[in-house]
């Protein structure tokens, strides 16, 4: 079984974006509380969307919302 300090720290700050993107749902709200930039933020849930092989967010008209799959991994 993979213990938690086996995980590449890059991958608790993925979780740590998808997170604040997922309560938040604003992209600038996020940059501004993880004090990173827009292209980290989507390049962290473009690569959960990978790993998930779903989409999390529907980013509509610049609008971020939670998908279906979203939901269940926030829960």
């Amino acid at each position: 079984m993979t213990e938690p300090h086996d995980l590449p720290a890059v991958f608790f700050q993925m979780l740590q974006s998808f997170i604040v993107l997922a309560k938040t749902q604003n992209l600038s709200t996020t940059v501004e509380t993880l004090d990173v930039s827009r292209q980290t933020i989507r390049r962290h849930v473009a690569e959960l969307e990978q790993r998930t092989g779903e989409l999390l967010f529907d980013t509509s008209n610049r609008q971020y919302r939670l998908t279906d799959r979203g939901h269940r991994l926030m829960s």
